[in-house]
């Protein structure tokens, strides 16, 4: 019986993560504070050469304060790609500003023309989305954000490691953000961090990040449990044991969920924003090490795919260099080759199905009106990504391409 092949569904995490969580869920004393947030902090100052980094309890956290550290507020505009995550319009809309959405191109990232169309007068930012790990049009979108006097935020949650023109990304804008959430290039299950080299908005996210309060310890014992939970469950998927157990796990809320009810319908849950803890830093420090190596597997597999998909028919794949956090393909009978493939033990992606994910979002609350971004809402009826987790073999990835090729 073959082993299930994920795309998601934790894919960095390893024993060692699992026997790091179970430790530290016995020692409650260390949930909350300790050095780990101070160490990952230090961490991405040196790797980006910046002053500031500030940590936060997760990516669209980091995102709504960099808005508030650049002044964006009631009245204003910001410019933000379609075929994004419900979460980034909720920072968007958290702040009083009002999300503009600008549609996509080809690689599925901002498209420069569009985004110069969609200015006004109230426009005071650019959130650049580096989907995938596929880095945006930067020569482009930051000559328009100059020449309009706007500010920009990349949003790096797919993107850590990524380069445009041998710089990092993360490095162009005033502000980046980045998310340490489960199906991320580094995972703490849950976690966000902002840098910058601006001495005045480096004091603003580290004041906002001083008032907010410490996570609820019933949120860090869910996350600790994460890793255990889909380690076990993902060895045992083929068996009927691991789906089971993680039903279980999400029916008795045993374990975190990437995204609650409130945030779809773009409200606040109860327990965040708050302080990034002290436990799921530490998870995510010690797979800071092994970043850039991950990155380099995840391009060798998208390297493969892409040349194994190229001339297929029916099929739309890319060739390109970037650091792939999931290689993206569009196909045109997408629901019959994601049932095929489960009969070939593969659980492919659906990032993005729509384009405000996920699916089941209020695209009213969201503030999108149908028509706005076309390229966008076309590459959400057949977008689906091939997993490149980079634990796996020449004859996973063999079996990936053979589900969607027959």
């Amino acid at each position: 019986m073959l082993k299930y092949i994920f795309t998601g569904f934790s894919p960095n995490t390893t024993f060692h993560d699992v026997s790091l969580a179970f430790g530290l869920l016995l020692r409650p004393w260390q949930w909350r504070t300790g050095p780990a947030v101070k160490r990952i902090e230090t961490w991405f100052c040196e790797y980006f050469s910046v002053p500031h980094a500030i940590a936060f309890d997760s990516g669209r956290t980091a995102l709504e304060y960099s808005l508030r550290a650049l002044n964006v507020g009631k009245g204003d505009e910001v410019l933000v790609q379609a075929f994004t995550c419900v979460v980034v319009i909720n920072a968007i809309r958290f702040v009083g500003a009002t999300p503009v959405y600008v549609d996509i191109q080809s690689d599925y990232t901002m498209n420069p023309h569009d985004a110069e169309k969609k200015i006004t007068e109230k426009t005071r930012c650019m959130i650049i989305q580096h989907t995938f790990g596929q880095s945006a049009d930067l020569e482009l979108l930051l000559n328009i954000a100059k020449n309009k006097s706007l500010s920009i935020i990349e949003d790096c949650a797919h993107a850590l490691g990524g380069m445009y023109h041998n710089k990092l990304l993360g490095t162009f804008g005033d502000v980046a953000m980045f998310s340490f959430g489960s199906d991320k290039v580094i995972s703490g299950v849950r976690g966000g961090l902002a840098i910058t080299q601006n001495n005045d908005v480096g004091a603003a996210l580290r004041s906002y990040q001083n008032i907010l309060p410490k996570t609820n310890r019933w949120k860090i014992v869910q996350h600790l449990l994460h890793p255990i939970w889909f380690y076990c469950g993902r060895a045992t998927y083929h068996l009927g044991i691991g789906k089971f157990a993680l039903f279980l796990s999400k029916f008795f809320a045993l374990a975190n969920r990437i995204l609650y009810p409130p945030e779809k319908e773009g409200d606040r849950v109860p327990w965040y924003p708050s302080q990034l803890s002290n436990a799921l830093a530490s998870l995510a420090f010690e797979q800071l090490p092994y970043l850039d190596d991950w990155n380099k597997e995840r391009m060798n597999h998208a390297r493969y795919y892409a040349e194994n998909l190229l001339d297929k028919k029916n099929i739309i794949a890319f060739g390109s260099e970037n650091t792939w956090l999931r290689f993206p393909v569009e196909i045109f009978e997408r629901d019959q080759v994601m049932k095929r493939s489960k009969s070939f033990g593969i659980i492919l992606g659906d990032w993005y199905t729509t384009v405000v994910a996920p699916a089941d979002s209020n695209l009213k609350k969201a503030l999108y009106e149908s028509g706005t971004c076309p390229r966008a809402e076309m590459v959400c009826q057949r977008i689906i990504n091939l997993p490149t987790d980079p634990y796996l073999r020449k004859e996973d990835l063999d079996r990936v391409i053979a589900s969607l090729c027959i």
